[in-house]
């Protein structure tokens, strides 16, 4: 058979396939992995509802314009249409958006979709997103838009005893992230990463510092984001 045929065919199998691809989801997903709840004050404080429409992903920041819409087109459970703002903290390696599913899926569902996403050696991390009941403007202002909530790769503890560091440095080694600096003039205060090959995302991983009981804060850095 011509070598065009068997190209086009392959094309139109591909098309056929893509929009059902996301159904196995369905019936694959059973583990729902959303955190509900961060660390504040020696306290667990509740940081909303899962939203079903968005989730945040981190991908490399190398990548240009281009290479990163080809990374969204990629992937059936995206919608095509929604266009992602991009947004990089200077203490991340990673670049990162939100983006919209093609439809409201599951928790457990849109684990399975952040799990396939963490496949792709471009992607970093890819996290839930909650939803924010009042939205405000930079200035704090109420607004009718609808934002959500969402934190990236970083987070923040601070060490009871600078004096040894020791059971500090364990713990990243055992979890698998990894500190990204000290700050220079509050000695207690480290900024750590936790992407997809740590032992979980950064909300996870701040929770579980917390409750080593060495620490006397550790947080997330979380981000209101403006959707449609």
């Amino acid at each position: 058979m011509n070598k065009r045929i068997i190209s086009r065919i392959t094309i139109v199998i591909t098309f056929l396939i893509l929009p059902f691809s996301c159904e196995k989801f369905d019936s694959e997903c059973d583990i729902c992995s959303y955190v509900d709840f961060r660390y504040y004050k020696n306290e667990p404080y509740n940081i909303g509802v899962m939203s079903d429409d968005f989730i945040l992903i981190g991908y490399d920041s190398i990548l240009n314009d281009k290479e990163i819409s080809d990374l969204f087109i990629s992937y059936s459970f995206l919608d095509k249409n929604y266009q992602p703002n991009t947004h990089q903290i200077r203490s991340s390696k990673y670049k990162y958006t939100i983006v919209k599913l093609r439809k409201s899926y599951s928790c457990s569902q849109i684990n399975c979709i952040q799990e396939e996403l963490k496949d792709n050696p471009d992607v970093g991390y890819a996290n839930y997103t909650s939803i924010v009941e009042n939205c405000a403007d930079m200035q704090g202002w109420l607004t009718d838009s609808s934002c959500v909530l969402s934190y990236g790769d970083i987070f923040y503890v601070k060490v009871k005893d600078t004096t040894d560091l020791t059971p500090f440095l364990d713990i990243v080694y055992e979890t698998n992230t990894e500190i990204v600096s000290r700050d220079n003039s509050m000695k207690q205060w480290f900024t750590l990463c936790a992407d997809k090959n740590s032992n979980g995302n950064a909300l996870q991983m701040a929770n579980f510092f917390f409750e080593t009981g060495i620490f006397a804060a550790s947080e997330p850095s979380f981000a209101q984001f403006e959707v449609e």
